[in-house]
């Protein structure tokens, strides 16, 4: 009973503090300190007052699968939020989510399908702009999303490739019911849904619009037209968010002043969200599957991805340079190689000797000792080199892996590299 009771008085303890991590900050804050967002839930899963916050972390976001002279194809998800992803400057935030969706209305095929079809229409920003539900603007102040998972399976192991149109029409009627085939739909028109979409399409030519879409909301009876704007490119385009305001604002203007200048109507409204850039619009399955590739290196760590892979040096340095701190990734190689080549079983720490690895014609790496997660030392023999190419030892040190370059660091992983495919350790 003692036990019990010191488990509940524990439990409050916690509790009470994480509410105050959120009331001080967020509910982003409270889930770092506790692993994440799924085990924040668990610790407040019978508490009244939290399920009111988790609930603003489901929404809808809608996919369109495009159709040329026709309507797009929409495919309403839920979603989950399962994260928050900051800019390097932590001025920009926007969620992490998992889509949603009944997989059991499908196939395993027809999900197989699916996945892969909402993964190409996301990279291809063919997608609605998120809305935070949250009072507090600063949480989220961007419009644009990651999608991490689908159905809580990684979105990085998942293909990415556009169905046809007669699939894409299947899987909508069996998801949602109806028929969406366009051949046999009888549904009228709006009357001026195609003379506004010819109207804006010059505007999809003016610098940072990504895209322009026309919708038309039968309920409200309301035209709907969406500027797509890269914010990669206003980035470069101006210095200042007032001239970025300005800009969009006055495209806006613009597009509204053509509409009610060619007719008469005033049901309409002229909006814009943001994408992170206007590249999405052109990715092919090869960059698609190179960011892919990045995440997994991210996620499951360099040597294992490279031994799953087969990937050769010059391609590992590709991706390399995509990451914005690779350094710890580096680090995390040489370390996995050292205590796997020169380690004891069972144990995490290894050195392995003489082997005079060049990082430049007058800097040599002989030892590599490993000592723990954090520690890696590195003995450096360095050289002069005379007028008539002759060298000459003139120092000798043991020092910090920390203290090489980003450069040092893949010259030794070339090595270790050639090493591995040459069998020379085996």
């Amino acid at each position: 009973m003692r036990e019990l009771i010191r488990h509940i008085l524990k439990e409050n303890r916690i509790q009470h503090s994480l509410k105050q991590v959120i009331e001080n900050g967020n509910i982003f804050d409270a889930a770092d300190l506790v692993g994440g967002i799924p085990t924040l839930k668990k610790i407040f899963k019978d508490d009244p007052e939290m399920s009111s916050l988790f609930e603003k972390l489901k929404g809808t976001i809608t996919f369109y699968y495009p159709v040329i002279a026709y309507e797009d194809i929409e495919f309403p998800l839920e979603y989950e939020i399962i994260g928050r992803h900051s800019n390097v400057h932590k001025t920009n935030h926007w969620p992490e989510i998992n889509v949603l969706y009944d997989e059991n209305k499908l196939t395993p095929e027809e999900n197989e399908y699916f996945k892969s079809m909402i993964n190409y229409l996301y990279h291809d920003a063919q997608h609605s702009a998120f809305k935070s539900k949250f009072e507090d603007s600063t949480i989220f102040n961007r419009t644009y999303f990651t999608v991490e998972e689908i159905n809580g399976e990684n979105i990085d192991l998942i293909e990415s490739e556009l169905v046809s149109l007669t699939e894409a029409e299947e899987l909508h009627d069996k998801l949602y019911g109806g028929n969406q085939s366009l051949n046999e739909s009888e549904e009228k028109q709006p009357k001026y849904l195609n003379i506004i979409k010819d109207l804006v399409e010059p505007f999809k030519d003016e610098d940072c619009v990504c895209d322009i879409r026309v919708l038309y909301n039968e309920e409200d009876d309301m035209y709907l037209i969406d500027l797509n704007m890269g914010t990669e490119e206003l980035n470069e385009k101006f210095f200042s968010d007032s001239g970025m305001t300005y800009y969009v604002s006055k495209i806006r203007r613009n597009i509204k002043e053509t509409i009610k200048d060619y007719l008469p109507i005033d049901n309409f409204y002229v909006g814009s969200y943001a994408s992170p850039n206007c590249k999405g619009k052109t990715l092919n399955e090869s960059s698609i599957k190179e960011k892919s590739l990045v995440k997994l290196i991210e996620k499951d760590g360099l040597y294992d991805f490279i031994e799953m892979t087969g990937l050769d040096f010059n391609q590992v340095r590709s991706l390399i340079k995509q990451i914005d701190n690779p350094k710890e990734i580096l680090k995390q190689y040489i370390r996995q190689f050292v205590i796997e080549k020169g380690g004891m079983s069972g144990e995490n720490q290894g050195s392995i000797f003489a082997l005079n690895l060049p990082l430049s014609n007058t800097k040599y790496v002989n030892d590599i000792l490993v000592q723990d997660s954090d520690q890696i030392a590195v003995e450096i023999w360095e050289y002069e080199e005379d007028e008539y190419g002759h060298t000459e030892q003139t120092d000798q040190y043991l020092t910090s892996i920390n203290n090489l370059t980003n450069e040092e660091l893949l010259s030794i992983i070339s090595w270790m590299m050639e090493t591995i495919e040459g069998g020379y350790w085996d």
